[in-house]
């Protein structure tokens, strides 16, 4: 399939809409939006393979209402538009699984956004995305095989792995050379991370912890860049 250029200018219309539903979408492109994201979906299963989403208004994908969405291969990019902060994917209150993906070059925006949801991604890469490539707030989140880099902008101290009262597991991942910020920050009196075989360099700084309930560090990681 070939989504594209589908909505108008006066509301806010996906191009592709899944409500209540299943969905399975492979080798597709969602693209080019008018006045809308690529894909919503709301309390609804979707299942993707060896797709791009790019270029779309708003959220390339957004998942929302309880949403159970497992992806892999999928290329997501420039998405957003320059009047707001439109991450590239938005998940609220559902569960993602996402692997050997990548999400990068957004427009004036985050990579993978996660709010109060369950994330499993393997073997991915988010990177060059104009604010955090991936801000997790009090969700639980497991990352394995992660390459981040060179996310945020030289205006603002974005780090690239921004986590708030959430559990978060990341093993054998590198994050590297953000555009001026930190590799990961934590904050939250309910945040646990727990780091192993992990690698950051080229940062402001490799970790940065405001707060937390846990820090596991296991002696296989490197911060070449310090922890604060």
């Amino acid at each position: 399939f070939d989504v594209y250029q589908n909505g108008n200018q006066s509301e806010k219309y996906p191009q592709i809409w899944v409500e209540g539903s299943s969905l399975t979408i492979k080798n597709s492109r969602v693209h080019d939006s008018v006045n809308g994201n690529g894909i919503t979906s709301k309390g609804s299963e979707i299942k993707g393979e060896s797709c791009e989403v790019f270029k779309n208004y708003y959220y390339g994908l957004r998942f929302i209402k309880n949403s159970t969405v497992v992806l892999s291969n999928f290329d997501v990019y420039q998405n957003g538009n320059q009047s707001g902060n439109y991450p590239q994917i938005w998940v609220e209150g559902s569960s993602l699984t996402i692997k050997n993906s990548k999400v990068h070059d957004s427009v004036n925006a985050g990579g993978i956004y996660s709010k109060g949801s369950k994330i499993e991604g393997e073997g991915c890469e988010v990177f060059k995305n104009y604010y955090h490539g991936l801000f997790l707030g009090n969700s639980t989140v497991v990352l394995s095989n992660f390459d981040v880099y060179q996310n945020g902008n030289q205006s603002e101290d974005y780090s690239q792995i921004w986590l708030e009262d959430s559990f978060v597991y990341i093993s054998d991942s590198q994050i590297y050379n953000a555009r001026k910020g930190s590799g990961i920050y934590c904050k939250g009196s309910l945040t646990e991370l727990v780091i192993k075989r992990v690698r950051t360099y080229g940062n402001s700084v490799g970790l940065r912890c405001m707060g937390y309930k846990k820090l596991e560090i296991d002696n296989s990681s490197y911060f070449y860049d310090g922890i604060k």
